[in-house]
């Protein structure tokens, strides 16, 4: 790229970006660029994101699209465990948000027989055209990543196939447990536990921040809060930690810390929306297990609906 090229990129914050790119969770915007998928622009202390790479994760305009039978889903995830898929999102131009989510070895041949909905949906938005945006590849088990796309998007899908395999999803609640069920090598839950605590022992400032945080919170009468909220703030504006990886606050600590944050203030009790984790094992130096306080708080704390409301979102968090 030369330089007037590179003035004339706009520059992404990680919200625009997931934006941009059709509602991307932050999160997954924050480990692409963990994983160099982006370069990361520093401007002071904030992070930027070029827009020149963020096209380059959106694949070509639609042309045209033929009508055809609904391939089954089975048909998804032919041709054996160690073949290359393609987890994609079809973005409507007029709302930026993704309405089909889709999993083949080749997208493009994909798009030649969209299910009636979505050719009907494509049909309604002429002469604008969707653009397709990769989500994930992978190599084995992609039912299970298309599953979690989709549940991850199904308020703004036009279709509904994927709701026949939710037990997949039912069956994991977090994306340590998501790559475990498809044969990845991961860190247990009690070395993510270990990492927690020693982060926590070397960074004590940071939990006192969020302790205040949490408080202000509940002092100007909130009673619900995002710990991705109080980590964000933290995050980029207001501390320096020892830390290990490039966000300062590791993404798997959110969960403990929420738990601990109730644990030491039960007023808190109800302020996060508790989902199943890794974190429910927690111990405190004190030997209180969360389990426990779970048990005896139960009537104060606010768990996470698998009834389709809004916070059952959140299971994706950790």
């Amino acid at each position: 790229m030369d330089e007037q090229s590179q003035s004339d990129d706009r520059l992404h914050s990680v919200r625009s970006a997931a934006a941009f790119l059709g509602g991307v969770a932050e999160s997954t915007i924050r480990v692409w660029l963990w994983q160099g998928r982006f370069t990361k622009i520093k401007v002071g202390r904030l992070v930027r994101i070029r827009e020149s790479e963020l096209l380059k994760m959106i694949g070509p305009a639609i042309s045209s699209v033929r009508r055809g039978p609904h391939p089954s889903v089975a048909g998804y995830f032919e041709g054996g465990s160690r073949i290359m898929h393609f987890i994609y999102g079809l973005i409507d131009p007029r709302t930026m948000r993704i309405f089909h989510v889709g999993c083949a070895h080749d997208p493009n041949q994909q798009l030649n027989t969209l299910p009636s909905q979505v050719a009907n949906i494509v049909a309604e938005m002429s002469p604008s055209t969707p653009q397709r945006v990769i989500l994930q590849s992978l190599e084995s088990h992609p039912q299970i990543a298309w599953v979690k796309w989709s549940k991850r998007f199904r308020r703004d899908l036009v279709t509904s196939g994927w709701g026949r395999y939710e037990a997949i999803a039912n069956a994991f609640r977090n994306s340590s447990r998501t790559r475990r069920v498809s044969g990845e090598k991961v860190r247990t839950d009690d070395v993510h536990q270990a990492e927690f605590h020693e982060f926590d022992r070397k960074n004590s400032e940071v939990f006192e921040k969020m302790l205040r945080i949490a408080r202000e919170f509940k002092a100007e009468g909130r009673t619900a809060a995002s710990i991705d909220e109080i980590i964000i703030k933290i995050r980029y504006q207001q501390s320096d930690t020892n830390h290990t990886d490039g966000f300062k606050i590791g993404n798997t600590h959110g969960a403990f810390y929420s738990r601990k944050l109730q644990m030491v203030d039960p007023s808190l009790c109800g302020l996060f929306a508790m989902c199943p984790s890794m974190a429910d094992d927690l111990v405190l130096k004190d030997g209180r297990t969360w389990r426990d306080f779970a048990r005896e708080h139960s009537e104060s704390l606010r768990f996470a609906g698998l009834d389709g409301s809004d916070e059952e979102d959140l299971q994706w968090a950790y």
